[in-house]
């Protein structure tokens, strides 16, 4: 048996309500990181425009990156957005805020042992841990789970099915009843929706909306305080089934198998 499944059955028999979710998705609002980034982009490509407000962003990062160096030249917009990348990674990411109006939320998650917290990441088990660490939500998840290596957002469909299998959500229908997927990115969403697995859209998340209304997910979450009508809806639903669990002593880091389980 896997860390990430003796993990898993070990919360089971506590019987909680499992909820998986993104921190960067549900907690953070990246604007202050992006921003940082594009300045850098900018200082680095376009230093005539350093006096220059930034433009709003685009739907894409190539058009936002345009707008923000004024040209469409490929090989300077190629160059841009591996720098902004990189700048991402490195220091944007942990320049992000606490979104407003997540107090609440937070306590809910530190507190409500009848649920059990799962950030799901692709990033790897150091830069899960530093973001926790640089926004003080250690004690508001009771697991993360991560790959081996760093993976693009696009893996997360393919690493939600590692996940489960792994970890032995798909092993009947009672406990995929008990775990509720936070996501705001739509191909993540419609595949819980192939799983079986109940899925609520974050409006207020990373995605453009458009997308996540044609997401097969029957409820969307417009704020913090909609998210935590959601689960309190699915914990009236369980209740008869559910019961209260321990504190947890520490928050364990699960590294996920390697990238050839989602080839």
């Amino acid at each position: 048996m896997s860390a990430v499944e003796t993990a898993i059955c070990a919360e089971v028999r506590n019987a909680r309500l499992h909820v998986l979710f993104d921190v960067e998705g549900l907690l953070l609002d990246p604007e202050p990181g992006i921003d940082a980034s594009l300045l850098a982009v900018r200082a680095r490509f376009a230093p005539e425009c350093r006096d220059a407000p930034l433009p709003a962003l685009a739907a894409s990062l190539r058009e936002t990156l345009a707008r923000v160096l004024r040209s469409h030249e490929p090989q300077l917009l190629e160059a841009a957005i591996q720098h902004y990348h990189q700048h991402y990674d490195v220091q944007g990411r942990f320049q992000a805020r606490l979104r407003p109006g997540i107090t609440a939320l937070l306590k809910r998650m530190r507190s409500d042992r009848r649920l059990a917290w799962h950030y799901l990441s692709t990033h790897d088990a150091a830069r899960a841990q530093r973001l926790l660490e640089r926004f003080g939500l250690e004690d508001a998840v009771d697991s993360v789970l991560c790959m081996a290596q760093p993976c693009c957002m696009g893996f997360r469909p393919r690493l939600l099915d590692t996940f489960l299998r792994e970890g032995g959500l798909s092993l009947g229908h009672d406990l995929r009843a008990r775990t509720l997927l936070l996501s705001d990115w739509a191909s993540e969403l419609d595949r819980a929706h192939a799983l079986g697995l109940a899925a609520l859209a974050l409006q207020f998340g990373r995605s453009d909306t458009t997308d996540l209304a044609a997401s097969a997910v029957a409820a969307t979450a417009g704020s913090p305080a909609e998210v935590m009508f959601w689960i309190e809806h699915r914990l009236r639903a369980l209740e008869a089934s559910v019961g209260v669990a321990g504190a947890a002593s520490e928050v364990p880091f699960l590294q996920m198998p390697a990238m050839a389980y989602l080839h």
